[in-house]
């Protein structure tokens, strides 16, 4: 079955995305839980560049799973695989993110 080769239903491979994830999410945590002080003093390009590179691989794998669903949506009532990316549906996409600090 395609879903399974995919990683998308149990017997495939995990989505490599649930790595990435956790990649992201440490260096946002990393970042937000520090010091004031030190946030000022480390907040730099090389800073924004390391969060903005582990988020954009987030964003590709996410891209990557969503086109994989919409094939799988599309082979369901007997479509081509490329019949709702062929209407623009998989086209675009937004990733919004939002830290709050743990309740003390």
């Amino acid at each position: 079955m395609q879903a399974a080769k995919e990683g998308v239903l149990p017997g495939g491979d995990p989505w490599s995305g649930n790595m990435v994830l956790e990649g992201m999410l440490e260096e946002v945590r990393g970042f937000h839980e520090q010091p004031t002080e030190v946030k000022e003093e480390h907040y730099s390009r090389e800073m924004k560049r390391k969060v903005k590179d582990i988020t954009m691989e987030y964003s590709n794998e996410a891209c990557r799973l969503a086109a994989t669903l919409f094939e799988l949506q599309s082979e369901a009532p007997g479509l081509k695989p490329d019949n709702l990316r062929g209407m623009d549906c998989a086209k675009g996409h937004a990733l919004l993110s939002h830290y709050y600090p743990a309740c003390p």
